[in-house]
């Protein structure tokens, strides 16, 4: 028994290597439209595009895997069926119960899998693939600075250089911050160079001078300078951006005074978050047993069983919709958290039900189990 329940492990394994490659390539290619126009858009190169594309893969691979696994186990033991190879089991002396153990163990393996990626691995990911996009407009930008343009620098100064000379330099630069209305700052200088000092982007002038002037008294301060640093990553407003509540970790989310999140995020919020994930990771078994009960349950038919193959695919939509319906009312009320919890486990009886009983053992067991 050992030996067969290896050889279908195996077989699900491989299947459900391939269905996860085939998923994530679909995924990614309606994603990369996103990407490629960000990346395009600000002019950055390939590997940055990759780098992203990487990033976004564990955001989503923790709802496909469990989707991936369920098709996998569906595709595998309906091929055992057709084989003859199931009825050969059946003969051998194993019930239902023993050839749904490998996919029961698949399914834990993706719910402990599940949780590392809900909680530290997922919101790593989103953290720093939206660093990277913020990053991308606007410390790219920087860089692509027009000479005869004025550039208005996002949430920062307007800059403008006449021309760029044959190393790349720009010269006769100007640069206007009106951030700070009462007290706006004007620096003027013959030359300069975007550069980056410890990973964030600079411009460094030469031979120029600074004017401030106070509003409130009236005042006008000069600086002339040989050399003058401004760090435009400061300046662009890199570090006023608000985490999401799907870039926290669990540590983040238990802690007893969480980071401040985006759009004023309350408690409730965090929690639903911590919710949501808990169902999405636990929902590995449940997809599981659901492929593998419709499957086993009921005689073997070797000129396959597509009828159940319906049955498990429709109710695994069903199942997965939902899943997405009620983790969003969690998300508007937390009210709803427990409702959530019960759709998670409620495939967990059903599937010892169709696997114990058979419900679904057709008109030949029925009528046995009748007479008995």
């Amino acid at each position: 028994m050992l030996l067969i329940h290896r050889y279908i492990l195996r077989q699900i394994l491989i299947t459900l290597a391939f269905t996860s490659v085939a998923v994530t390539i679909v995924v990614l290619f309606t994603q990369s439209f996103r990407l490629l126009s960000l990346v395009i858009d600000n002019s950055a190169s390939l590997l940055i595009f990759l780098h992203l594309a990487l990033l976004t893969i564990p955001t989503f691979f923790g709802i496909i895997m469990p989707i991936g696994l369920a098709i996998s186990i569906v595709f595998v033991y309906q091929r055992l069926a057709t084989d003859s190879e199931l009825i050969i089991m059946r003969t051998a002396g194993m019930d239902a119960v023993a050839l749904a153990k490998p996919a029961l163990l698949l399914g834990i393996g993706a719910t402990i899998f599940g949780f590392l990626l809900a909680f530290w691995i997922a919101p790593w990911a989103n953290r720093e693939l939206v660093s990277m996009q913020y990053k991308i407009r606007n410390e790219f930008s920087i860089y692509l600075l027009r000479p005869g343009v004025f550039n208005d620098i996002p949430k920062g100064p307007t800059f403008y250089a006449r021309r760029r000379d044959r190393h790349g330099g720009l010269e006769n630069i100007l640069i206007h911050d009106n951030r700070k209305p009462e007290a706006p700052v004007t620096v003027m200088a013959e030359r300069g160079q975007v550069t980056t000092v410890d990973g964030e982007p600079r411009v460094i002038v030469y031979h120029g001078q600074r004017q401030e002037y106070d509003r409130v008294k009236h005042r006008l301060s000069v600086l002339d300078f040989e050399q003058y640093s401004l760090n435009l990553a400061l300046l662009s407003g890199a570090s006023d951006r608000l985490p999401d509540p799907r870039e926290l970790s669990l540590e983040d989310l238990l802690a007893a005074t969480p980071p401040a999140t985006k759009n004023s995020s309350g408690p409730d919020r965090l929690r639903a978050e911590i919710h949501q994930r808990i169902c999405t990771a636990g929902g590995g078994v449940a997809f599981a047993l659901l492929a593998a009960s419709i499957l086993l349950s009921g005689q073997f038919n070797r000129r396959g069983m597509s009828s159940r193959v319906i049955i498990a695919a429709l109710t695994l939509i069903l199942f997965q919709a939902m899943l997405l319906w009620v983790g969003n009312l969690v998300a508007r009320n937390i009210g709803f958290a427990p409702l959530l919890y019960i759709l998670t486990v409620t495939p967990l009886p059903l599937a010892w039900v169709l696997l114990r009983h058979n419900p679904m053992a057709g008109s030949f067991s029925f009528a046995r189990w009748r007479r008995a």
